[in-house]
């Protein structure tokens, strides 16, 4: 798989929950925090967005927020308007669709996004709090499916909506990656044009010794160009990005395995004792190898 494929793999993210929020008149909402990324995707209408003592966001149709980190917020057509628990809306909806206010001026899809607790910060470290995509092709065309699938009720909606979910997810990432907003990440590493050379192939073969003149050459730069570069983009050397990969590989490994052998996976990440895999390994995660293996 291309790099960020294989980052998102690790992540193994999967949609928790969509639906559709259709409302009309003055209307709030007053939404609790999540442990999850939450999305809206605004499909007719605009509304205001407020989070904390932020100055309020304003969505309109064709754009998405996301939300990368739990926080209550608002969500109102008119701040002044009175507020109603999202809650209460939640459990008043039929099927896949809440309604709040009087009307259906303003329509607008609802989602969580799941991130696999051992691998999420590398992307939630990555991305802003905020994230909001403005009238992007792709995010549209998704979001317009999953209000089809959710207005229409077929057999299998609520499976295509998560399916969707997780797809509206990638195009929201691709989208503000493309944005060059924020600075050097993992993230922008893996979807960088002149890095993915070499990171295809740590990727497909993390076990071995790479030196910094093959991954160089692979992306056709010189030795001090292509680390200035890598370091410029990513935040880190390539060799720290290496090995730090191999690290998340091992985690994932030992909590999907709790039998896994130490030393074999010592070997297959290119270690040449077990010894200096657990030492690499506490390095970079703080604690033992054995700490990760299911209770």
């Amino acid at each position: 798989m291309d790099p960020f494929s294989d980052l998102l793999g690790l992540l193994r993210a999967r949609s928790a929950s969509a639906g559709t929020l259709i409302a009309g008149g003055s209307w709030g909402l007053d939404v609790p925090s999540y442990e999850a990324i939450k999305f809206w995707c605004v499909v007719r209408g605009t509304c205001l967005f407020v989070f904390g003592r932020d100055k309020p966001v304003r969505a309109n149709a064709g754009d998405v927020v996301l939300l990368a980190s739990p926080q209550a917020h608002v969500i109102a057509s008119d701040l002044r308007a009175r507020r109603t628990p999202f809650s209460d809306v939640l459990a008043a909806r039929e099927g896949m669709i809440a309604r709040v206010g009087q009307g259906d001026d303003f329509a607008m899809i609802g989602g969580k996004v799941l991130l696999d607790p051992v691998t999420a910060r590398l992307l939630l470290d990555a991305l802003p709090r905020l994230v909001v995509v403005h009238g992007d092709p792709r995010v549209q065309w998704v979001m317009h499916e999953m209000a089809r699938e959710q207005a229409d009720g077929s057999p299998g909606a609520s499976v295509a909506s998560a399916q969707l979910a997780h797809l509206m997810l990638i195009h929201v990432l691709r989208a503000h990656l493309a944005s060059e907003a924020g600075g050097p990440s993992w993230l922008r590493a893996v979807v960088d044009r002149r890095l993915e050379p070499a990171l295809c192939k740590m990727h497909a073969d993390p076990g071995h010794p790479w030196q910094l003149g093959e991954l160089a050459k692979a992306s056709a730069m010189s030795r001090s160009a292509f680390a200035a570069h890598f370091t410029s983009v990513a935040g880190c050397s390539p060799i720290t990005y290496l090995t730090e990969w191999r690290i998340h590989l091992a985690k994932r490994a030992l909590r999907d395995d709790p039998q896994a052998s130490l030393g074999e996976l010592a070997t297959s990440l290119g270690y040449a004792s077990q010894s200096s895999f657990s030492n690499a390994f506490k390095r970079v995660t703080g604690a033992a190898p054995s700490l990760y293996r299911p209770i």
